[in-house]
C-alpha cells in the first residue's frame, strides 16, 4: 500500500494561507496541519498532481527526478512553491529562498509505480534491468 505525504517550511515572510493555497493546488485530497511555521499533510489521492503532470507535458523530467531521489520502498521530492500557488508543477533540484514544497512517499518500487501512474511503463525501469543485466554477466535481475 502506498502513503504519500507533504511536508513544507513556512517562513516568517510568508502568509501561511498562501503555502496552503500552494499545497492544495497540487494535492486537493490533502488533510493539512499547520502549526509552528511549518505545514504537514497526509495526502489521501495524488491523481490531481498526476493529471497537472501529464497536462505539462513534463511526465519523463517528473519521472527523472522521483528516479533521482528514491530507494526501494521510499521518495522524496520537492516542488516550487510559486509555481504550485500558480497551478503549475515545478521540479526543484536546488534549494530556493522561499524553501519548497516537499512531496514524499512510502511505495514499493516507486520508479515503477510512478511509470504506471504516468502510463509510460518502462521508461526507467526497463533501463534499468537492462544495465543490472550488463553489470551482472548477462543475467538480469528483477526490481520486483
Amino acid at each position: 500500500m502506498a502513503s504519500f505525504y507533504v511536508i513544507s517550511e513556512i517562513y516568517p515572510t510568508e502568509d501561511a494561507e498562501k503555502v496552503r493555497i500552494s499545497v492544495i493546488n497540487l494535492f486537493p485530497e490533502t488533510n493539512i496541519i499547520i502549526r509552528k511555521g511549518r505545514l504537514e499533510g497526509e495526502i489521501k489521492d495524488i491523481q490531481h498532481l498526476m493529471n497537472m503532470v501529464i497536462e505539462q507535458k513534463i511526465r519523463y523530467a517528473f519521472l527523472e527526478s522521483i528516479h533521482r531521489h528514491s530507494d526501494i520502498a521510499s521518495f522524496s521530492i520537492s516542488l516550487n512553491k510559486q509555481a504550485a500557488f500558480a497551478g503549475k508543477v515545478n521540479l526543484v533540484d536546488e534549494p530556493k529562498p522561499l524553501g519548497e514544497i516537499v512531496f514524499r512517499g512510502e511505495v514499493r518500487e516507486p520508479v515503477i509505480y510512478f511509470e504506471k501512474m504516468l502510463g509510460i511503463q518502462g521508461y526507467i525501469s526497463a533501463r534499468e534491468q537492462t544495465t543490472s543485466a550488463t553489470h551482472n554477466g548477462g543475467q538480469a535481475r528483477s526490481h520486483l
